[in-house]
């Protein structure tokens, strides 16, 4: 038997991350209803819709929509009516609220990262298991429409034993963007615990943790300050091991520059030894979400590349003696798949599962490994060595 009423969902802040992914994304999933939001500042008396951008209050972007505004996230935590509490903050605060709601009883989706530290996510980890309260993060791009498309090729074989794999999240942003709290010098800044979370996610769920990592992590632009990374290289390591099928060493390089001057960004290149994907661009569903707001997910196309974004798979005809190109059209990127998914988990939960959480997703303790490898490799650029991967470099630092 599952929980037959809606998931009360409440959300914490009203940034970027609310007004363009959490809400539409909610909105727009059978089984949640968007009850309410946190918000400190409220719109000044007459002030409509009609004048005001959306965005900026939701007391007017959710007005007569019958979402409640509560300006502390103590009085949402108190509220027995909200199910599921989804954090939308700055990084420094996905810690201390994220306990908060677990210590209330709340099944708890904090965007990425999890925390800024190992130990911060252990602590929460072993609180939720405690409270027997759903975990997890938001770790959208999972289902990005690309990372949709290398996963299908891997496992379709037709690329063969894999040699090196490059996934790239490049931009042309030579100034800084005024107002960031992910360009001042706090714990969870920089482009490494923002963009970097993403791609090393990815990776992990893709190829597993990595048995060695090397790293350069730097402010290129030498703008702002000199401790907040705006580019990285990552290098992760891959033995030869039979027990898990791996018959040759492979290397994944993940990349990111705030100076790449393309207009057609690489995001992905694939190569094994019978073919080597190419991926240009970046999936569209935080394009359209920014253009169409609440009503993005509903349209049939929402998740679809166009066929001039199509990855091309190159491979050497051995009959022939040439080479030839074929391209791959995309999947189709799904992140509402997120949120159904914490939808099915909840409501095994409230039935008296107790949680199916080999059913969820995005498990807590994957989004922690993933800190625990940024730590590392901010550890081997400062040290300016290879690191070595094992059960011990897993643990958090004493």
């Amino acid at each position: 038997k599952t929980m037959e009423k809606e998931i009360n969902v409440g959300i914490i802040g009203y940034g970027m991350s609310t007004v363009v992914f959490n809400a539409p994304l909610i909105i727009n999933t059978p089984g949640l209803h968007l009850y309410a939001i946190v918000q400190r500042s409220s719109p000044p008396p007459n002030l409509s819709s009609e004048v005001e951008p959306k965005g900026k209050y939701c007391a007017i972007d959710y007005m007569g929509k019958g979402v409640k505004q509560y300006t502390t996230s103590d009085d949402l935590l108190k509220d027995s009516k909200v199910d599921l509490v989804v954090i939308c903050t700055s990084n420094t605060s996905h810690f201390s609220l994220s306990k908060s709601a677990l210590e209330h009883g709340k099944h708890v989706l904090v965007e990425k990262p999890i925390t800024t530290t190992t130990e911060e996510a252990d602590i929460l980890i072993a609180l939720a298991k405690q409270q027997n309260k759903l975990l997890t993060v938001f770790h959208n791009r999972r289902w990005d429409s690309d990372f949709m498309t290398v996963k299908s090729l891997l496992h379709s074989g037709v690329l063969g034993n894999l040699t090196e794999v490059t996934s790239q999240y490049d931009r042309y942003r030579p100034e800084l963007k005024k107002a960031a709290w992910r360009e001042k010098n706090i714990p969870g800044s920089g482009v490494l615990f923002d963009l970097g979370t993403h791609l090393i996610d990815q990776v992990v769920v893709a190829f597993g943790l990595p048995d060695w990592l090397s790293s350069v992590v730097q402010n290129w632009r030498s703008i702002g300050d000199d401790d907040v990374d705006d580019g990285f290289v990552l290098q992760f390591g891959y033995q030869k091991n039979e027990a898990k099928a791996r018959e040759i060493p492979m290397m994944v390089t993940m990349k990111c520059s705030s100076l790449s001057c393309l207009e057609r960004q690489l995001r992905w290149q694939v190569r094994g030894v019978h073919g080597v994907f190419t991926k240009y661009e970046m999936d569209t569903q935080e394009e359209a979400l920014k253009i169409n707001g609440n009503e993005a997910p509903k349209q049939p196309s929402f998740g679809e590349e166009p066929t001039s974004s199509h990855g091309v798979l190159s491979s050497f005809d051995s009959s022939s003696g040439l080479f030839r190109a074929e391209k791959i059209p995309s999947k189709k990127g799904s992140y509402l798949s997120l949120y159904e998914n914490v939808t099915k988990v909840i409501q095994g939960w409230e039935g008296g599962g107790g949680g199916r959480m080999e059913e969820l997703e995005v498990k807590p303790q994957q989004a922690r490994d993933v800190i625990r490898l940024i730590e590392l490799c901010y550890q081997s650029h400062a040290e300016g060595r290879r690191i070595f991967i094992d059960s011990s470099s897993l643990q958090r630092p004493l």
